[in-house]
């Protein structure tokens, strides 16, 4: 019962690990863009309602 746990609880720690690595680089890549093209849009939405006042 240990063993495999403690099995299981490195098999996820090595997983977590190389998840975390694969995460910041997609989100480096992928999320960092479709951030700034959020803050864009939301800026635009915020000078419209300024204007509509």
């Amino acid at each position: 019962m240990t063993s495999s746990f403690s099995v299981i609880e490195k098999f996820s720690g090595v997983l977590i690990q190389f998840s975390s690595e694969k995460l910041s680089f997609f989100i480096l890549f992928f999320c960092k863009p479709l951030l700034d093209v959020i803050m864009i849009i939301g800026d635009q939405i915020s000078s419209a309602q300024i204007l509509l006042k």
